[in-house]
C-alpha cells in the first residue's frame, strides 16, 4: 500500500508539471516577452519573462510536491484511511491550485503587446478556488480505497525502569530527516539562483521569504533529545540549539505512541500552546503529560527508553 501511495503522489506531481509545461508551450507564441504576474488596484504592476515565470512556478510546485514524499513513505499513513485522505487531498488540491493560477495568469496576458495591459478576469479567483476544491475532493476520494487501521490509544501508564538509590541515569537520542535537510538545501539553492537570474530587483527580493523558510526548514531537520534528573531537553539543529526544556517537576508521566506527520499537521514544531509536537519523521514518538494538563511530543529514536527513564525519575521525586 505504501508503494502505491507514493506512486500516486509521484504520478500526480509529474502530471501537474506536464500540464504547466504544456500550457507554456502551447501559448508561448501568443504571449508578450514579459508577462504580468502581479496586480494591484491600478492594474498590473509587476512582470517576469515567460521563462522565469515558468521556472518559478515549477520550483514552487516541486517544493509543494516534495513535502508530500516523506508521509507517502510512512507505513502509518498508508495504513490509515484518514491519513491517506488528508495527504492526497493536500497533493491534489495544491496541484489544482497551481495549474489554475498559472493558466489564469497566462490567459490574462494572452495576445497583448505589453504586459501592462493585462487584466485579470473578475471571476478568475473563483476558478482558482474551484480548481483547488475539486483537487481536494479528488484526493479525498483517491485515499479512500485500501485497508484502514485504527490509531493506537495513548497508554495510561507508560514504561518505567527501576533506579537504585542514588543512581543517576541519562538518556540521549538524536534523529534527523534527510528529506527535510536536502529539501531545504535544494530550495535555498533554487531561490538563490532565481534571485541572481531575476531581471528586476522586486522579483529578486520576492525570494527572500523563500530563503528564510528553506534555511529554517533545513535547520529543523535534526533534533537531539535528552532525559535526566533535570527533566526533558529537546535541542534543534546540528548543535542542539536552541533547545526546549521541560523541568522534571512539570512532568506527570511519559509514554510512546505512533504518530504521522499528517496527524501532527506537518513537519517541524506543530500544534498549539499546551499541546505541542516536534515532528521530524513519522513513527514512534516520546510523549509527556505535563502536570498543568498539557502534552509535549517529539518524534525520536529509542523513545521507549526515554519514556521509561522519565517515569522512573518522576516516581522517585527527582527535582532539578
Amino acid at each position: 500500500m505504501r508503494g502505491r501511495l507514493l506512486g500516486v503522489v509521484a504520478a500526480w506531481a509529474a502530471l501537474v508539471a506536464g500540464v504547466i509545461a504544456a500550457l507554456h508551450t502551447g501559448l508561448a507564441d501568443r504571449l508578450p516577452g514579459a508577462v504580468a504576474v502581479h496586480w494591484s488596484g491600478s492594474g498590473a504592476d509587476r512582470s517576469q519573462s515567460t521563462g522565469a515565470f515558468l521556472a518559478q512556478t515549477l520550483v514552487f510546485w516541486g517544493v509543494m510536491a516534495v513535502v508530500a514524499i516523506p508521509p507517502a513513505l510512512s507505513s502509518l499513513v498508508a495504513a490509515r484511511r484518514a491519513a491517506r485522505r488528508r495527504l492526497l487531498a493536500y497533493v491534489f488540491g495544491a496541484g489544482g491550485f497551481v495549474i489554475a493560477m498559472y493558466a489564469i495568469t497566462l490567459l490574462a496576458n494572452l495576445d497583448l503587446a505589453d504586459w501592462r495591459e493585462a487584466r485579470l478576469p473578475a471571476i478568475g479567483f473563483g476558478y482558482v478556488i474551484g480548481a483547488a476544491a475539486l483537487g481536494v475532493l479528488a484526493g479525498w476520494l483517491a485515499g479512500t480505497p485500501g485497508p484502514d487501521r485504527a490509531p493506537e490509544t495513548d497508554a495510561q501508564a507508560g514504561p518505567t525502569i527501576v533506579l537504585r538509590p542514588g543512581e543517576r541515569a541519562v538518556w540521549v537520542s538524536r534523529t534527523s530527516n534527510l528529506w527535510l535537510a536536502t529539501g531545504g538545501a535544494a530550495l535555498a539553492v533554487a531561490a538563490a539562483v532565481f534571485a541572481m537570474a531575476a531581471a528586476e530587483a522586486a522579483a529578486a527580493a520576492s525570494v527572500g521569504p523563500v530563503l528564510v523558510i528553506a534555511v529554517v526548514g533545513a535547520f529543523l531537520s535534526t533534533v537531539r533529545v535528552r532525559a535526566d534528573e533535570h527533566g526533558l531537553s529537546v535541542g534543534f539543529g546540528p548543535f542542539g540549539w536552541p533547545a526546549r526544556r521541560i523541568a522534571l517537576d512539570r512532568i506527570e508521566r511519559a509514554w510512546t505512541e505512533d504518530r504521522s506527520a499528517m496527524r501532527a499537521g506537518g513537519y517541524g514544531v506543530r500544534g498549539l500552546p499546551g499541546a505541542t509536537t516536534v515532528m521530524i519523521r513519522g513513527g514512534r514518538c516520546l510523549v509527556v503529560r505535563l502536570r498543568d494538563g498539557g502534552t509535549f511530543a517529539v518524534s525520536v529514536d529509542d523513545a521507549e527508553n526515554g519514556a521509561a527513564l522519565l517515569n522512573a525519575l518522576a516516581a522517585d521525586g527527582a527535582r532539578v
